[in-house]
């Protein structure tokens, strides 16, 4: 009798002791933390896509329609200096620039003449030190991780709870640098419920 009344009293603590634990359960800093990284996949690189190609030239020149009749001139042209990013880029031994050229013929004739279209182009190509930093069409500029969890205001009468929190952009690439990307802090705020089995971020 004795060993049922014990059976009975150990297992109506454990229901209390279960009951109160559901009920003051408190959404702790560390799982707001864990959960937020979760979600947001923190740590994680940010990209920037890259455009390989820039204008260095364009212009049109004309010619002769007619066999034999005027040869080939040129009309007019203009000159684009290389960019700042290629050129930084390329002084810091993360792209060779080499050119290409598109030649399309016009829709104008003018007499005997038919117009052409140019251009060429400077197409920066990776070097071995780059690749490291590259993803198909874009380039690692940094890093995104967690900060901290900077203030919860639970709700108890509602179940949820607000989480202030921050997030660092750090460990600038070289081409984070190409494009002046800085290091930066950024406030962030989530919203949490409480469910029977903890808390969760709300959609």
């Amino acid at each position: 009798m004795k060993i049922i009344r014990l059976s009975f009293y150990l297992l109506f603590v454990a229901i209390l002791i279960s009951v109160v634990g559901c009920v003051d359960q408190k959404l702790t800093r560390s799982d707001a933390e864990s959960l937020i990284k979760q979600k947001i996949g923190l740590p994680k690189d940010v990209y920037q896509e890259f455009n390989n190609s820039e204008i260095k030239k364009s212009g049109y020149y004309f010619k002769s329609a007619t066999e034999g009749k005027s040869p080939v001139y040129t009309g007019e042209s203009r000159d684009f200096p290389k960019s700042e990013l290629f050129s930084y880029l390329e002084g810091n031994g993360l792209v060779t620039i080499t050119t290409e050229n598109s030649d399309n013929q016009s829709d104008l004739v003018y007499y005997y003449d038919i117009r052409f279209d140019f251009k060429e182009y400077y197409v920066a190509n990776f070097t071995e030190k780059a690749r490291q930093f590259v993803n198909g069409n874009s380039v690692k500029v940094a890093t995104l991780e967690f900060g901290e969890i900077t203030g919860i205001v639970e709700r108890k009468e509602f179940n949820i709870a607000e989480v202030n929190y921050t997030t660092k952009r750090t460990n600038i690439t070289p081409f984070g640098n190409a494009y002046h990307v800085n290091e930066e802090v950024y406030n962030n705020t989530e919203t949490f419920t409480k469910y029977d089995d903890g808390w969760r971020i709300s959609n």
